[in-house]
């Protein structure tokens, strides 16, 4: 039972975006385990993670994370029509999570829409002023 809580607090812990690095440090401290036992739990995820959160039907679990998603992106998409443009801002730095988490989480998507390489992270940045170059013609 041990192992299905920290399995647990794993999956919390990467939801909210935690790097893996920082999952494993933590989690080997809170937990009293080595590194390698949670780089384990990371690799072999895909045999434990449906018993733990229910999943009989792998289908469906997929199409309620592209739902998920998705709903996720059309509540920014509405937030970007405030007149303040700090919910602008906010808004459309969830929209570039929420789309960069989306091709991580369905790489096949990635080879459909042909961005990127299949087998490399895939990373939007946002604009800064301070990262633009002046250009002059």
């Amino acid at each position: 039972m041990k192992a299905d809580a920290r399995r647990i607090k794993l999956l919390k812990m990467d939801a909210i975006g935690f790097s893996k690095p920082v999952i494993v440090n933590d989690l080997s401290i809170e937990f009293n385990v080595t590194t390698r036992t949670l780089y384990k739990d990371f690799a072999t995820r895909e045999k434990w993670q449906p018993r733990l959160m229910g999943v009989k039907d792998a289908k469906q679990a997929v199409l309620k994370a592209r739902n998920r998603f998705e709903k996720i992106y059309r509540d920014a998409s509405l937030m970007t029509q405030d007149a303040n443009p700090n919910v602008k801002l906010g808004a459309q730095k969830i929209r570039l999570e929420a789309t960069t988490r989306w091709l991580e989480t369905f790489p096949e998507l990635r080879q459909i829409m042909q961005i990127g390489e299949p087998n490399k992270p895939f990373v939007i940045k946002m604009w800064r002023r301070e990262d633009a170059e002046l250009k002059t013609t």
